[in-house]
């Protein structure tokens, strides 16, 4: 794999896995990638043009050795230079290894800030490119690069694509994190993403909501007014007949349910008026989802902790708390588990309604499991 200088490696990415995988010792492992590794070296330092072709193929086997887990800082340079390339696949690979191959205390990261910020405002208006330069935000960027950035992530949350407002959710995420002063600044926009028809970006934007309750629960009482359309959105996931964005084990999108469902449990809590508006649709999920599959019941686990955190009425609490009784009686070690714990926590919220399942309960102090049986004598 090395060109007639024997400096320089020529080897497709492929090509390099296949033989490292025939390594049969670690030593012979560690030969394979040091000697490649020096010949990655060799070629970022050539300025051939040449080997700025092979460039991307160089950063891609460090990635991979990345994974492995050798060190791979010498590349972080050549991930700064693809960035800044105009070749979308170099850009793409150059994202890629920043992400992969920095992480947010690395200085060479500042000189990425500025091709990030151009690439968020490209003039191609091209949204490709604009989803690499949130997708980075959203994983390594610091408090620094998120002042000079977040002004652009906000405007780029009202943009026609979905790709892109979804991206810039999850940046938007990241950069509350590191500067939480920008908070209210991002609250005027979820007006339009949480109408949004796609469930993609809706299921950035609850994810963003939630985050932004753990910051601070005063939040939670801002999104009193969203209640009645994250309703409906349930209802037709549950009901309704059009075809969702996925469908896992029979469960239309369980991942946006568990998420909207979480997102009540911030909002119903000491809040007797917005339980009141989600009182149906929770009754309705426990009673309407079907609970052969893991989808089913992950759906359900989450319906259960959002009644015991809202001010749920004494009915829907035995219904939250009959779920887990039926859990309980799972095949799955992970389901019992998960069960008992919930039900530790609703003990003192309703005595009598746990109570009822002590037989239950009690068959789980024979299981084989050791984790079950000590959370069952606990409970």
């Amino acid at each position: 794999g090395e060109d007639e200088e024997g400096t320089m490696s020529n080897l497709k990415l492929r090509e390099v896995i296949k033989q490292i995988r025939q390594c049969k010792t670690a030593a012979e492992e560690r030969a394979v990638i040091s000697k490649e590794s020096a010949l990655i070296r060799n070629a970022f330092r050539s300025n051939k043009d040449e080997e700025s072709k092979h460039r991307n193929r160089n950063i891609a086997k460090l990635l991979f050795f990345n994974l492995l887990g050798y060190p791979t800082s010498f590349g972080q340079f050549e991930c700064i230079k693809c960035v800044g390339s105009a070749n979308f696949t170099e850009k793409r690979i150059g994202y890629l290894g920043l992400s992969q191959l920095m992480d947010e205390s690395s200085d060479i990261l500042i000189m990425a800030t500025q091709s990030i910020s151009k690439d968020l405002n490209n003039t191609q208006n091209n949204y490709y490119v604009t989803a690499l330069a949130l997708t980075a935000i959203a994983e390594i960027s610091t408090s620094e690069m998120c002042k000079s950035v977040y002004l652009d992530v906000k405007k780029q949350m009202k943009s026609s694509s979905a790709l892109v407002k979804t991206k810039a959710c999850m940046a938007a995420l990241r950069i509350i994190k590191q500067m939480p002063e920008a908070i209210d600044d991002f609250l005027e926009v979820l007006d339009n993403l949480v109408y949004e028809k796609s469930q993609t970006v809706l299921m950035a934007t609850v994810t963003f909501m939630i985050e932004i309750c753990r910051f601070d629960r005063k939040y939670a009482k801002k999104f009193k007014k969203y209640v009645s359309n994250l309703v409906r959105i349930l209802k037709n996931l549950i009901m309704g007949n059009s075809a969702p964005d996925c469908e896992i084990g029979g469960v239309k999108d369980p991942f946006l349910q568990v998420k909207i469902l979480e997102l009540f449990g911030y909002i119903g809590q000491k809040s007797v008026d917005s339980t009141d508006e989600m009182s149906d649709i929770l009754a309705l999920i426990a009673t309407n989802t079907d609970t052969s599959k893991n989808p089913g019941n992950s759906v359900l686990s989450e319906c259960a902790r959002t009644i015991m955190r809202v001010e749920a009425s004494q009915g829907l609490r035995v219904l939250g708390i009959n779920i887990l009784g039926r859990f309980l009686m799972n095949k799955e070690n992970n389901v019992r588990y998960l069960a008992l714990q919930q039900m530790q926590k609703v003990v003192d919220l309703d005595y009598q309604a746990v109570q009822k399942h002590k037989n239950t309960i009690t068959e789980c102090l024979k299981d084989h499991d050791m984790q079950i049986k000590k959370q069952a004598l606990d409970l």
